[in-house]
């Protein structure tokens, strides 16, 4: 064994300013797990050693903690920059303290790490101790510390171990933060560990043994059945496939629907997973629920050709309308209370869809019976024969199909802020092929993107709206036309204070008149003139676990994209990224810039730009700050004429006839058009 002596280089002080923050004992011992799983650990293993025995584990009597795993190890002559040194900031965004996390759980650290020296041509296993109180003496940089090292035979396993001893939680004044959570008690651990890490267990990408025991998706079960269910797929080539679902229901705080493609070709492999958000769905009843697709039309190159352009055009549309239905159909067949009282709803006296409305299973209808199910927990309006529920079943409803939902929730109804979350995550959730038959007839969207375009480049319809400003409103209660995920999107109440900003931010960088100098000015006649610029902006959850905010700029008719626009959206969106203002933790920023025509200057700009050829209309990305900022730059015709081309797909099965589009506009849109001066337009525009 060699010793060497070494010396904390760099900001060692940032250990004992970081630690701190970290929100209890067991989110630093995640730091070290999430250390392994870096270093593409298989097997983690966390074992604790009680004070006088060595076979149990029992809380506040811990006498050690022990992490090891067989990820990729440290080799000697990278020892120093790995361990000793302590950057300023980390490869992936941190402060580069993460393996020093267990000094918030023990005063004494020991770290061991197994790996082939390629300078060295040998394998060894490098040890070093740190001190607690080294970190805080303020003279870290001149202790010396004795690093040890070994040569090891070539089938030792490459590893890497944290040994954490005198830990505080032993001492009688232990200070809060440095005493072991509620999640280290024995009966809480591997319940912790698993909702912390379920996708892991869940794919067995990493086994996770506590004690000598391995953490089994099993043991997480809700209950001990396993459903599945074969169904029939026909590809748009005409071949016959079998598609097996295997259903889990799991104990989880998180209790979300996540499904798993697994492709069933050669070795049986994870190969996409997202969360699904089905009407269908009772989490208190259902538990967090786990759900594997297998088939053999599931391949990598199923998911990789999945985009909302490609809507109706490639495999993925059609399968996972199949994966959508299916799950739906098992959900509703395992929701036996929810069950129940669809029949007791259905049959009350006070139910606000007539037997002719209710032929059709409107999505309307399907979000207001899971709406109603949720005041049942909170208002007994059914169980207790409240007679209220007459105007409130009929104020539910309107408010579905209008959007218009913050009032009925809080002011009128009184829901607790728990009913409130779940009804607004009912209604922001819902799936395309919902919302499609939501809207009714793919016409009345043809009919919409008519009577935008006529607004936009019209020289009839423009004139018989009240007030221009009431464009923004009829666009928000459109968002599809920005993508399939904003279908159905309410509009919803917002952050005020990020309302704010934006709007200061509109007025800083895009509140202005074009002028000939700046070669943004489209000569326009009439009262097109006076139409100023608008903009609105909206809140969205991804499901994932984010946020979205959609910020559209609407430039007048009279003012064209060039290059002020473009220079100015370009700090309208560093403006957002190097403002502490706004957020930049799990959101993503979508800045819209929208005109009736971009320059031919800018179209050049735009292009030499473009980032992605399948994401239309993305200008820039700004990822500074840990940002994640979108900007799209597009004009209104090829913003129409993209809706048109993916709606088209529905219309082999549709003959759309073109009704008359301020008649529908009318019927839609009644508050913003004035009575009596309705032009008949008897042609649809042909893109």
């Amino acid at each position: 064994m060699a010793t060497m002596k070494m010396k904390m280089t760099t900001n060692a002080r940032l250990v004992g300013d970081v630690l701190p923050s970290k929100r209890n004992t067991f989110y630093a011992l995640k730091e070290l797990i999430n250390n392994s799983i870096k270093a593409a650990a298989k097997h983690i293993r966390i074992d604790f050693v009680p004070l006088g025995e060595e076979n149990a584990l029992e809380y506040q009597k811990i006498h050690k903690i022990i992490i090891s795993d067989d990820g990729e190890g440290v080799s000697e002559s990278r020892f120093a920059n790995r361990i000793m040194e302590i950057a300023t900031e980390s490869a992936d965004g941190g402060n580069g303290t993460g393996r020093f996390a267990g000094l918030l759980i023990g005063r004494t650290m020991y770290i061991e790490t197994t790996a082939y020296d390629q300078e060295q041509k040998k394998k060894k296993t490098t040890s070093v101790t740190f001190n607690a109180k080294d970190f805080t003496s303020g003279n870290i940089n001149d202790v010396e510390l004795d690093v040890d090292s070994v040569e090891v035979d070539s089938n030792v396993a490459n590893g890497y171990k944290v040994v954490l001893s005198d830990l505080y939680n032993n001492e009688q004044d232990c200070n809060r933060k440095n005493k072991l959570s509620v999640e280290f008690k024995e009966d809480n651990f591997a319940q912790a560990i698993f909702e912390h890490y379920p996708f892991y267990i869940f794919n067995e990408k990493v086994h996770f043994i506590i004690n000598g025991k391995e953490l089994k998706m099993e043991d997480f079960f809700l209950n001990s059945n396993k459903k599945n269910k074969i169904v029939d797929y026909t590809d748009t080539a005409g071949n016959e496939h079998k598609v097996c679902f295997q259903f889990y229901s799991l104990k989880l705080s998180d209790k979300r629907v996540r499904i798993f493609l697994q492709s069933i070709t050669g070795i049986k492999t994870i190969i996409a997973e997202f969360v699904y958000n089905s009407i269908w769905y009772s989490p208190d009843a259902m538990g967090a629920q786990f759900i594997v697709v297998e088939s053999d039309i599931i391949t990598p190159d199923l998911y990789a050709n999945f985009s909302i352009e490609a809507l109706g055009q490639n495999e993925w549309t059609s399968f996972s309308k199949l994966i959508r239905e299916t799950i739906d159909e098992q959900f509703k067949k395992d929701d036996v209370k929810y069950k129940t009282f669809l029949e007791k709803l259905g049959a009350d006296q006070y139910y606000p869809y007539t037997k002719e409305e209710r032929k059709h299973n409107s999505i309307s209808e399907q979000i207001f019976e899971r709406s109603a199910y949720l005041f049942e927990d909170d208002l007994k309006l059914l169980s207790t024969d409240n007679k209220t529920r007459k105007i409130i079943y009929l104020l539910l409803r309107k408010a579905i199909e209008s959007g218009d939902l913050a009032y009925l929730f809080s002011d009128v109804l009184n829901l607790s802020k728990d009913g409130q979350t779940k009804l607004l995550e009912l209604l922001r959730q819902t799936s395309m092929e919902e919302i499609v038959r939501f809207s009714s007839e793919v016409a009345k969207k043809e009919q919409f993107l008519n009577f935008l375009y006529e607004l936009t480049y019209g020289k009839e319809i423009a004139k018989h709206i009240l007030e221009r400003k009431q464009l923004h409103k009829i666009v928000a209660n459109n968002l599809w036309i920005f993508g399939e995920e904003y279908l159905g999107t309410p509009v919803l109440w917002s952050d005020k204070n990020l309302g704010n900003n934006i709007e200061q931010l509109h007025h800083d960088y895009l509140d202005y008149k074009p002028t000939s100098k700046d070669n943004n000015l489209i000569e326009v006649k009439g009262k097109i003139r006076s139409i100023t610029d608008l903009f609105f902006y909206n809140e969205k959850k991804l499901g994932n676990g984010r946020d979205e905010v959609m910020i559209v700029e609407l430039k007048a008719p009279k003012c064209a994209i060039h290059q002020k626009e473009l220079n100015q959206v370009d700090l309208y969106g560093y403006e957002i990224a190097n403002r502490s203002e706004f957020s930049k933790h799990d959101v993503t920023y979508k800045i819209l810039l929208i005109s009736s025509k971009i320059s031919d200057f800018a179209k050049s700009q735009i292009n030499a730009n473009k980032l992605n050829e399948r994401v239309p209309f993305l200008y820039k990305t700004i990822n500074d700050n840990n940002a994640d900022i979108q900007i799209y730059v597009m004009e209104w015709s090829d913003l129409i004429k993209r809706n048109n081309m993916q709606l088209s797909y529905l219309n082999n099965s549709l003959k759309v006839r073109y009704n008359d589009v301020l008649e529908m506009f009318q019927k839609e849109y009644p508050e913003y058009m004035i009575p009596n001066r309705i032009p008949r337009l008897y042609e649809s525009k042909k893109f």
